[in-house]
């Protein structure tokens, strides 16, 4: 449950983009994916149980889809934000969003003005 989406885009002028959907109130992306934590301990298995619970009854299965820069490699604080119902509209709305990415086109205005 950690991803919907997680999708590294090249807009044509060579910037890059990092397009996720996470589920809100999700702990297991917080966790490091290798070394020690990882291999030898439940800390990763017991957040994503907490992450997935914390998902479902206090979020109500929302999702966030976002768009971070990628300068370097490093993901930087989101540019574009938007929490969805459930991992259907996630899912439908990254492609919308990788494609505008790659073909240079900007991205959609937030609803309500709010945003990140």
């Amino acid at each position: 449950m950690a991803f919907a989406a997680r999708e590294l885009v090249t807009t044509p002028s060579g910037d890059h983009f990092l397009v996720v959907a996470l589920p809100q109130g999700g702990l297991k992306e917080i966790t490091p994916t290798t070394g020690p934590v990882m291999w030898f301990s439940a800390v990763p298995g017991v957040l994503g149980i907490i992450g997935f619970l914390s998902n479902k009854l206090v979020f109500r299965g929302r999702w966030t889809v976002s768009v971070r820069p990628m300068p370097h490699g490093e993901a930087q604080p989101s540019i574009w934000r938007t929490r969805v119902a459930n991992l259907g509209e996630a899912n439908a709305l990254v492609p919308g969003l990788v494609a505008r990415l790659r073909n240079g086109i900007e991205l959609p205005p937030l609803a309500g003005g709010g945003g990140c």
